[in-house]
């Protein structure tokens, strides 16, 4: 549950969250499902709320699936990075479009690091 793990780090954690069950992580964010509603959301580093990430863990796995396949093309050689960037895009809108709703949302900011080639 997050709230054991968020009083390790000595963190906030905001009491309608505090049952949620960890996922796992992203670069620079932690990832958790409300088992009440499906709905899996993200704690960036540093801040203290959370945000809606996607639908549900389909959607997070789509998600998963598709940066997969932008990152196996970006390690090929010559890749076009920004027609990489919006196949994925496209392929996750297509499906769920919530983590990319929000241009803070930590899909859209490692895509930037993508497109500014810092991967």
């Amino acid at each position: 549950m997050l709230a054991p793990l968020f009083a390790l780090e000595d963190r906030y954690c905001p009491e309608e969250s505090q049952s949620w069950h960890v996922l796992g992580y992203l670069p620079a964010a932690l990832i958790a499902i409300d088992p009440s509603s499906g709905t899996v959301y993200i704690f960036q580093e540093g801040a203290r709320e959370y945000q809606v990430a996607h639908r549900d863990v389909a959607a997070l796995v789509h998600c998963l699936i598709e940066f997969r396949k932008l990152e196996d093309a970006y390690n090929s050689p010559n890749p076009d990075v920004e027609e990489l960037v919006e196949t994925f895009r496209e392929a996750v809108a297509a499906f769920d479009p919530t983590p990319l709703t929000n241009p803070e949302s930590e899909w859209n900011r490692m895509l930037d690091e993508v497109l500014e080639e810092l991967w």
